[in-house]
């Protein structure tokens, strides 16, 4: 798989994040929540993005990661998925978009 080592460490540190916060809190925005119609019609990266966003809010003010467990583990599925069809689809720009996604979620893990 794409970024194999980079997804590795951020299961890593998702698994670490303190059971002090939540699971599945009422309310909770995780798993991103992929829009197949919206994937057929403009492909992987703008779905993924847009479901990070709904999720984690934007990454220019700082993203937010407010829960442990299930619906982190499932956004790891939501990663995987998107860099297998970008993958599928030669498109190594967005792969380096998923790349910086990734990057921004381990760094709250190290900055919290």
């Amino acid at each position: 798989m794409l970024l194999q080592a980079e997804y590795d460490l951020l299961t890593t540190s998702f698994s670490s994040i303190s059971s002090l916060l939540p699971e599945q809190p009422l309310g909770s925005k995780l798993p991103p929540i992929i829009d197949v119609q919206f994937a057929q019609e403009e492909g992987a990266w703008p779905v993924f993005n847009k479901a990070m966003h709904s999720s984690f809010g934007h990454r220019d003010t700082g993203i937010k990661i407010e829960e442990h467990g299930f619906g982190l583990t499932e956004t790891l599925k939501v990663i995987q998925w998107c860099l297998k069809a970008l993958e599928q689809m030669k498109d190594k720009k967005s792969v380096s978009l998923v790349k910086s996604w990734m990057e921004d979620l381990k760094r709250w893990q190290i900055r919290r």
